[in-house]
């Protein structure tokens, strides 16, 4: 019984489209759904956090005012993360839904997990009190929900990398009670997944203090250096993180972001360039609170987090290459289907950047930058 009886064949119908536009729409729609994932996981770390310090009014009050915009992220996360998770089982279903079956009772809880999520931060947020153990109970819970959940993806994103173990992990156990805690690079992948959240929701949190600076100075303020803080801490955690994560690899994998690959070392280098960009930037922000600067930090860390979606279709590569060819797999285009997928999706980041700006505009005006 060989890798072969493990590995299902590619779909026969074909892919509805070709490779290169697949690809790209799923690169596309999982920065979308990172940027929604971080701003919520971030935003839950730093509400339970402040909610557990309670140092001063300050606090309370900005795990209140987080409290009640994580819903909504959450929202976007799972509706956002939908679309790129169906390209993923499109362009490489064998491998992931040999995985999930592999680890298939932790897949299913994950549905549980969310749910009672939602629940958690949607009593936090229409609660008629603002402070109390049992919202600071029930902000730490959700978080351990949702840390989870990022747990168990990152068990089965990482595990379909590798089919050589498919067989063996099988016979141990048939059940579906599997994880791939074997893998020496789960954890550091988690945790620079975790820092990175905490830096973006550092930066939600610098937002919320430019829209509150005109009303409320002293507040606003608060809130511009506090989300500062929690940014620059992060986002310095991350360059020892990502290292941790780069040396977790194989060699042959580490070395395609040290030299081996042009586009993996180019990637590495552009995201490490805007990471330390960002973070000397926002170092001025927290001081002087402008707009302008805390505008250029932001587009410098999306700048990183593009980077690193590509260097993590580069890795994704590279382990499957031994199993994968894109270039062989038929294509049998549905352009009907796809061409109603596109238009509606165009139309729906149109709506959402329009959306953006007007709640914007009236807020973000500082130093003449919006």
């Amino acid at each position: 019984m060989g890798l072969e009886t493990f590995l299902p064949a590619a779909d026969p119908v074909g892919l509805p489209a070709p490779y290169w536009l697949l690809k790209m729409l799923l690169l596309v729609t999982f920065t979308l759904h990172i940027l929604a994932m971080n701003c919520m996981l971030g935003s839950a770390i730093i509400a339970a956090t402040a909610r557990l310090w309670n140092k001063s009014g300050d606090h309370l009050r900005l795990a209140v005012d987080l409290g009640k915009k994580i819903p909504t992220f959450l929202a976007a996360t799972v509706t956002i993360g939908i679309a790129p998770l169906l390209f993923v089982q499109v362009l490489y279903g064998q491998f992931f839904y040999t995985s999930t079956v592999l680890m298939a009772w932790f897949w299913l809880s994950v549905v549980g997990l969310v749910i009672l999520a939602y629940y958690g931060f949607y009593s936090i947020a229409l609660s008629r009190h603002t402070a109390g153990v049992r919202l600071t109970l029930t902000a730490v819970l959700s978080v351990i929900a949702v840390l989870c959940v990022a747990f168990i993806y990152t068990n089965n994103f990482t595990l379909m990398l590798s089919p050589e173990k498919w067989r063996t992990m099988y016979l141990a156990d048939p059940s579906g009670w599997n994880l791939n805690l074997g893998e020496w690079m789960v954890f550091p992948r988690l945790i620079h997944s975790i820092v990175a959240a905490i830096a973006i929701a550092g930066l939600v949190v610098v937002v919320t203090g430019l829209m509150k600076k005109r009303s409320d100075p002293n507040y606003g303020v608060f809130l511009i250096r506090h989300g500062a803080t929690w940014f620059l801490v992060a986002t310095m955690a991350q360059f020892v993180t990502g290292i941790w994560y780069l040396i977790s690899l194989p060699r042959d994998k580490m070395m395609l972001f040290l030299g081996k690959d042009m586009l993996g070392t180019g990637l590495l280098a552009v995201g490490f360039i805007a990471g330390l960009g960002s973070v000397m930037v926002m170092l001025g922000a927290r001081r002087t609170g402008s707009g302008r600067q805390i505008a250029v930090s932001i587009e410098l860390i999306i700048t990183t987090i593009i980077s690193m979606q590509g260097m993590r279709d580069v890795l994704r590569m590279s382990y499957l290459n031994a199993y994968y060819r894109p270039e062989a797999q038929a294509v049998a285009p549905q352009w009907d289907v796809l061409t109603i997928f596109l238009v509606l999706f165009v139309a729906a980041l149109a709506l959402w950047a329009t959306m953006m700006k007007r709640y914007f505009a009236g807020r973000l005006r500082d130093d003449g930058a919006v």
